[in-house]
């Protein structure tokens, strides 16, 4: 009799433990909403068309836009891959980028749109990256 019991409770135990996994399973919850400024990155496309709505680019000044910002993303992707340096100097070097890709853009601009871009970096907070502190995540790490 003991052994029947043990038996019918394991066998409730693994079939909840089965419907229990795949419940969790089916039930996972939706990515992070990406593509949103400070909610992650945006491909430069749509960083870039963001931006020509926020701004009321040219066309012209879109596909410059979004050409400085491929450029960004290429430049950071390779910083990233690079193990030789420390988390210091990556958060310089990314620092620096950033910067140059913001005076390039800056450069594009008339004078009604750079008071329009001043006021929504004021708006986006301190600085690139998804870090509470503004600041881009470290290199990832070779183990």
């Amino acid at each position: 009799m003991r052994k029947l019991i043990c038996g019918i409770a394991l066998g409730a135990i693994l079939a909840l433990t089965g419907n229990l996994a795949r419940a969790q399973s089916e039930e996972a919850p939706p990515p992070p909403p990406q593509g949103h400024w400070g909610h992650g990155p945006m491909d430069p496309a749509s960083a870039a068309a963001h931006l020509a709505k926020r701004l009321s680019l040219s066309a012209e000044q879109q596909t410059q836009v979004q050409a400085i910002l491929t450029n960004q993303e290429a430049q950071h992707k390779s910083l990233e891959s690079n193990q030789s340096i420390t988390h210091q100097q990556f958060l310089a070097q990314s620092k620096a980028l950033h910067e140059e890709t913001e005076s390039k853009i800056q450069a594009l601009l008339n004078d009604s749109q750079k008071q329009q871009y001043a006021e929504m970096k004021a708006h986006r907070g301190p600085g690139p990256g998804p870090g509470p502190d503004g600041q881009p995540p470290p290199p990832p790490q070779m183990q």
